[in-house]
Order: C-alpha cells, then sequence, then structure tokens
C-alpha cells in the first residue's frame, strides 16, 4: 500500500474515518494517486466492509461489498484495504498498477486465472455458472488454501471491471 503522491495530505489509506469532520480537506468521491502507481478513491461504507472484500462503489461514492447485481450496473469497482462499519469512510483501491493488494476469494481459489463475482458478497473466486459476472482486470498471483480465502489472495489488478456471462 503506497502513499498519496499528489498533493492530498493526510490521505491515509490504511485509516477508516467515521466521520470527514476532522479537518480533512477530502470530500467523498476525491480521487488520489499513489506512490506505487495505485489510485484510491475516498468512499462511505453502504454497508459493513470486510477487509479486501471487492466493493462497487455507486456514483454517490457509497461503497458495497460486490454482488452478481451490483456487477452488472457499471458501478466503480475497487478493493477494500480495510475493514469498515456501515456509513464509515475508507480509501478504496479503484484502479492504476497494483501489484500488492489484496482481495478476498472462496477457499481453494485457483491462481492467474479469471475471477468472477460468487455467492458471497465481497468475495471473488475462479469458478462460474451462468449467472456470475466476469471481473476483468484482476488476478490472484497464488492458488489459495481451504483456510487462507478470506484473509485475502494477493492479486494484481488493474482498472477493474464487471462483464456478464450468461446474462
Amino acid at each position: 500500500m503506497g502513499h498519496a503522491t499528489d498533493g492530498n495530505i493526510g490521505a491515509k489509506f490504511d485509516a477508516v474515518y467515521t466521520s470527514l469532520v476532522d479537518g480533512k480537506s477530502h470530500v467523498l468521491g476525491t480521487m488520489v494517486d499513489a506512490n506505487d502507481g495505485s489510485k484510491y478513491m475516498l468512499v462511505q461504507a453502504g454497508a459493513t466492509i470486510t477487509q479486501h472484500d471487492c466493493v462497487a462503489v455507486t456514483a454517490l461514492g457509497t461503497a458495497l461489498a460486490i454482488t452478481t447485481e451490483l456487477a452488472t450496473t457499471g458501478q466503480t469497482i475497487g478493493l477494500a484495504p480495510v475493514g469498515a462499519a456501515s456509513a464509515d469512510f475508507f480509501w478504496a483501491r479503484v484502479g492504476g498498477r497494483m501489484t500488492d493488494a489484496k482481495v478476498r476469494t472462496l477457499a481453494a481459489c485457483a491462481g492467474s486465472v479469471a475471477l468472477y463475482t460468487s455467492a458471497t458478497a465481497g468475495v471473488l473466486d475462479d469458478s462460474v455458472t451462468a449467472t456470475e459476472i466476469l471481473i476483468t482486470g484482476i488476478r490472484t498471483v497464488t492458488t489459495m488454501s481451504s483456510t487462507t480465502g478470506d484473509a485475502g489472495a494477493t492479486c494484481i489488478a488493474t482498472w477493474m471491471h464487471g462483464l456478464g456471462i450468461g446474462i
């Protein structure tokens, strides 16, 4: 996880804020470039977000753990580097070059393969059904064991998008 390089002093990518009235000049939807080549967006959790969830961000800046339905709506897709309670604010990784990011996967998800939405909100998997949505721009680096999926699989990601499969 990098740090801000574009003059956005105070953007802490590993922090969760309960309000935006803490002396920071950031507003919801602010985009920040990081020194590692990734891009972050200040978002507000619309429900509980688990650390390393794949999230969909609405036009209003609300982040929700991604579901198949959300992936079909053209929302910005990102990764949550922190867990957040509903209504909390955090910096979601939404693009650029992400080489050390993590994403929650189902157990035994293969490495270096396409990832799809799953029946579990926020969690991706390598298994596709007629209703799951391909998330382009992201690949896990290694195969996940049966016990490490929720801990977050190291992944490589760029600008992620949902593409309908079988819909």
